[in-house]
């Protein structure tokens, strides 16, 4: 213990002689071990960190639909019959998303929720931070509990704990506030509060087996994976099949790990972004081993005289390593404060489409990670400037020709450190260029309108004030109608979603008027928008053919449609001409 105590005073004082040299290294380690720390807690948050619920490995969700294709989307009907007559779970949940208007407190807010059945939070094995979760009788009644997010309740309510039995108004409907969950539950990740989900008869009936809006959550038994509940999943659906065949026909359905539907595709981005920063802290080593050569050469005097006075090899490696050691070890302490930087900026201006980003933190998992780091870097980058300099004194003399033998076996040294820099450094260059040619790329897609000058807001009409078509009608007419009136508004429009966000109005059958009626199950199938008129000409849509909707397609006319150029070339052959362009 003295003798490395003696080693660390040392190093320390070595450092503190030469703070030029002490300075390039600590900031090319801190930069080196900070990015990569940085990109680890975004790994490990994301991909590695077990979700915050019990016993989460044995949490799924359940994927449904015909002729190979899955959605997470499943009727109530077939919710309920999937979960009875499977044995493979302990317990199973639905959910559904809503959006509504919260008035009551300050300035209404468009909220985004979840409709759940009352097993919700037990299912997931959270608990709260305020009052309780919901209860089967909530699942009886009319549906007006609520529990508030944990994030909600500190924004909007100031985090009061009060707030339990308190009312507050959801689309003109006043809700009870019975619980405010643990800051721990965030799924679905846009959730902002729960509702009970009630299921009338005619959901529940045969006849609604085709109208599919709620999500699947499931509990796996022990000893139960993922693949044997998907194989008990596609035994009951064979069943259903027979039973009803004209909506259970060719149905796929299986159970994918809660984790894995969190974190979608971006595991293979995550894994290259982490390689990438791998290869820059390589470089870092591969420049303070360099720097640590460069070093070596003017210290001939003073390891020829610990070689004379009887310092054995093993010892001066064993100084020599401290003084790495010592240095990664500042590098990696000013490399978390770097790391602590980058991964608040991650938070706040990262991009929505990486799950879990709003959660993550350097905590004491990514904190030994920068350890390890530390002292991995410090024997990378350490050890070869160690060897060499240890070894050119083991027959304790110190010559001329000895002297020559140094300076060839550190010249040939650092030629492998410059080669090994030049073989990550391009590595990384080609992997960066791969990366931006494909951005550019993708800048170059025509994505079928011009987004130039559009802008874009949402509304949530709640049914309380907008309880018949018609009212929702001549809103729309009048806002449309305000807006066009606008200075510097050329045109507006109104939308059930927005391109590229997913979230279409509905998918709808539909098949040619001189052919039978098919099946529910092999009836061809599209996604269906609901636009106005102004719809095609503010987002400047080209039209191949016919005519764009105007003010005669209203709901007292005949239905009418525009049909993409992809589908009238496909399903509707022969019934949509294409002007070629």
């Amino acid at each position: 213990m003295s003798r490395l105590l003696q080693n660390l005073r040392h190093a320390s004082r070595l450092l503190r002689r030469q703070p030029a040299f002490s300075g390039i290294a600590i900031l090319t380690l801190a930069l080196g071990i900070g990015a990569t720390t940085a990109v680890f807690t975004v790994v490990y948050g994301v991909l590695l960190r077990p979700l915050p619920y019990r016993d989460p490995g044995r949490l799924v969700t359940l994927q449904y639909g015909h002729h190979g294709t899955v959605s997470p989307w499943f009727s109530p009907s077939n919710f309920r019959d999937y979960v009875v007559r499977n044995d493979a779970f302990s317990g199973s949940a639905a959910l559904s998303p809503i959006t509504v208007k919260m008035t009551g407190l300050g300035e209404p807010e468009r909220l985004e929720g979840a409709r759940v059945s009352w097993s919700y939070f037990d299912l997931l094995g959270v608990g709260m931070a305020h009052g309780r979760g919901f209860v089967e009788s909530d699942s009886q009644g009319d549906g007006n509990r609520i529990v508030l997010s944990h994030g909600l309740w500190l924004r909007r309510f100031g985090g009061r704990p009060d707030v339990v039995n308190s009312t507050t108004t959801l689309d003109g409907h006043v809700v009870t506030i019975v619980g405010v969950a643990s800051a721990d539950l965030n799924f679905p990740a846009t959730a902002q509060f729960w509702q009970p989900l009630l299921f009338t008869p005619r959901d529940l009936s045969d006849e609604s087996r085709g109208a599919q809006w709620v999500q699947v959550l499931a509990r796996l038994k022990t000893n139960v994976s993922s693949g044997q509940a998907t194989t008990a999943l596609q035994t009951i659906g064979g069943n259903l099949a027979r039973e009803f065949p004209e909506t259970e026909n060719d149905v796929t359905v299986r159970a994918i790990p809660l984790h894995e539907r969190i974190v979608g595709d971006s595991r293979p981005t995550l894994w290259a972004l982490f390689g990438a920063v791998t290869l820059v802290l390589l470089i870092a080593c591969a420049n303070v081993a360099s720097l640590l050569l460069a070093r070596a050469q003017p210290r001939d005097r003073e390891v020829a005289d610990r070689t004379a006075l009887g310092a054995t090899r093993r010892q001066l490696l064993a100084q020599l390593l401290t003084e790495s050691l010592v240095l990664g070890a500042i590098g990696a302490t000013a490399g978390v404060g770097v790391a602590i930087v980058l991964v608040r900026a991650l938070v706040l201006l990262g991009p929505a489409s990486i799950p879990r980003l709003a959660t993550l933190s350097v905590d004491a998992n990514v904190l030994a990670f920068a350890v390890s780091v530390a002292i991995a870097t410090s024997i990378v980058f350490g050890l070869m400037p160690a060897v060499l300099v240890s070894g050119r004194f083991t027959n304790r003399s110190f010559t001329l020709s000895s002297r020559s033998a140094v300076g060839k076996s550190t010249t040939g040294a650092r030629r492998l450190l410059v080669v090994s820099e030049l073989a990550f450094a391009a590595m990384l260059l080609v992997s960066s260029g791969l990366l931006i040619r494909s951005y550019l790329e993708l800048q170059r897609v025509e994505p079928g309108f011009d987004p130039e000058g559009v802008t874009t807001f949402s509304l949530s009409l709640p049914a309380v004030k907008y309880p018949a078509p018609e009212n929702l009608d001549a809103f729309v007419s009048t806002l449309l109608s305000r807006l066009a009136a606008e200075p510097g508004v050329e045109s507006a429009a109104v939308a059930f979603g927005l391109p590229f966000t997913g979230n279409l109005n509905a998918i709808t059958g539909f098949r040619r008027e001189d052919q039978a009626e098919p099946d529910s199950a092999s009836m061809p199938s599209a996604s269906m928008r609901i636009v106005s008129a102004d719809y095609f000409k503010t987002m400047r849509i080209p039209i191949r053919s016919g005519r764009l909707f105007d003010r005669r397609d209203t709901g007292a006319a005949s239905e009418v449609v525009l049909v993409h150029e992809r589908a009238a070339q496909g399903d509707f052959r022969g019934i949509v001409p294409i002007r070629p362009q």
